[in-house]
């Protein structure tokens, strides 16, 4: 079993804010904008979390393309590790997946990726805390890399016009299967197994509660003279 650690969410040039570790220990992975998708911020309702909600509490602007603009009901994203189940408009048999295309895909291809392979995402995350019945950072907390979800590949599908006839009807609600990224032969959607192959108690791909052990960045360690004896961050 191959295990690939996968940067997902929001970053400095995409969103421009980390995503936010809520006070109940949740973390939401903020999806990137994206004009060419039709997914909208607004209609992402996670349990009684709206995520628009959230970032407007955050921030009232967004970043995309290199430029901060108002977040706005309208305000589109690119749903891609799909694996929180947010409540969207899509068939029962909807499945947890993640897409894949180009140089990515390639990457994938040539260290054979294949199934019962799991993926681990991580991202940008913050703590926040509730002031006067509002969400925001907490000022003494930074952001930091953490693992946020896991996916467990179950099938893989190639979604492209060229076999269009073979793809399952509820992976065509995945983003990947978009009129730019079907014309792409590599475009390729890995599908989350039901169950863990080890662990049948445990779904296929979900989402993790904050713990310290999902940490990826490193503390900086400074000796009594103030040097840097070790700094890692990935």
């Amino acid at each position: 079993m191959k295990v690939i650690l996968s940067r997902k969410g929001f970053d400095s040039t995409y969103g421009g804010y980390p995503s936010p570790i809520l006070p109940t220990g949740e973390m939401i992975s903020l999806p990137i904008p994206s004009t060419m998708d039709s997914v909208k911020y607004s209609k992402l309702i996670l349990q009684n979390n709206s995520i628009f909600h959230i970032m407007k509490s955050l921030r009232p602007t967004i970043r995309i393309n290199n430029e901060w603009i108002e977040l706005k009901p309208t305000t589109t994203c690119h749903l891609d590790p799909d694996i929180y189940g947010y409540n969207l408009n899509r068939p029962k048999t909807y499945k947890p997946s993640f897409g894949q295309i180009g140089t990515s895909q390639s990457h994938l291809k040539n260290n054979n990726i294949k199934r019962n392979d799991i993926f681990l995402f991580f991202g940008w995350f913050r703590k926040t805390l509730l002031k006067n019945s509002m969400l925001t950072f907490d000022t003494n907390n930074k952001g930091k890399h953490i693992i946020f979800g896991y996916l467990q590949i179950g099938q893989i599908i190639k979604l492209t016009l060229t076999n269009k006839h073979t793809i399952p009807k509820w992976a065509k609600s995945h983003v990947h299967w978009h009129p730019f990224r079907v014309i792409q032969e590599n475009n390729t959607l890995y599908v989350s197994r039901k169950r863990l192959s080890w662990d049948k108690n445990l779904p296929g791909a979900g989402v993790f509660n904050f713990s310290q052990n999902l940490i990826l960045t490193k503390k900086i360690i400074v000796n009594r003279s103030g040097n840097c004896l070790f700094f890692l961050e990935i």
